[in-house]
Parts: structure tokens; sequence; C-alpha cells
């Protein structure tokens, strides 16, 4: 049985106060992430979420987002908790080797 991979993104709203836009950080990655995953054929849903403007509160959506994508498949899915979507792209190359703790 395969599981598919989940990741969610929550993009910033852009600062005006800075001079770097930072508003796609993490849709750019996400893209970058389903790009390697469709090239090795590992299945995915990744999905954009509103951001809460704030970090941790991003992150508080992490376990929701989970158990919302449990009972929307109805099938095992693969979750990296301790990799974000912006560090993950580094590892596709041997996402097939690796052990992912699946629920």
């Amino acid at each position: 049985m395969t599981c598919t991979i989940i990741s969610f993104y929550a993009d910033r709203e852009t600062n005006k106060n800075v001079d770097t836009d930072t508003s796609t950080y993490y849709s750019d990655h996400a893209k970058r992430l389903t790009e390697e995953l469709k090239k090795i054929d590992i299945p995915h849903d990744i999905r954009e979420l509103k951001s809460q403007n704030n970090y941790m509160k991003n992150c508080l959506m992490k376990p929701g987002f989970i158990l919302s994508m449990l009972e929307e498949k109805k099938s095992p899915v693969c979750s990296s908790l301790a990799l974000r979507s912006s560090s993950i792209t580094r590892f596709t190359s041997s996402l097939n080797d690796c052990c992912w703790a699946c629920a």
C-alpha cells in the first residue's frame, strides 16, 4: 500500500517595511517540491492554506491539517513533521528509500 505525501504552505502577506518580498517563499518551495515528487512518481497532495501571518500560528495548523487529510483520503498519508516543504526538496532523490511516519 502506498501513502500520499501531504504538505501545506501558508505564505505571509507582503511586509511593506522590508526591502525584500518574502511573500512567496513557501509557495515557491511547495512548487519545487511538487515538481520533484512528480519526477519520481510519488503520490502527493500539497495545499495552500490561509496564513495566520504568524509563524507559530501557521505551525499550529499542522495537526488539524494532517487529521483533515486522513479523513479526506481515507488512506495512509505521510507527513514529515520535522521537515517543511522549504527544506524537503533536498531529500527528494532518496524519498523512496526513506522511512516515513505514516498514519
